[in-house]
């Protein structure tokens, strides 16, 4: 089995319920459902991206 990825830079931030809800219901629309922390990740990455990354 592989070794998952480690991430060294945690960053503490707050959500509203509204946009834990909103990232839930993005995650949950990903063929691989990623956890929330991959899919916050994954969204981050796409804002800075301007919105060019698959997935």
């Amino acid at each position: 089995m592989a070794k998952p990825l480690t991430y060294t830079n945690k960053v503490l931030i707050g959500f509203t319920d509204e946009q834990i809800a909103s990232v839930d219901a993005w995650r949950r629309a990903q063929s691989d459902l990623p956890n929330r922390s991959e899919a916050i990740r994954r969204l981050v990455e796409k804002a800075l991206d301007g919105g060019q990354t698959s997935n």
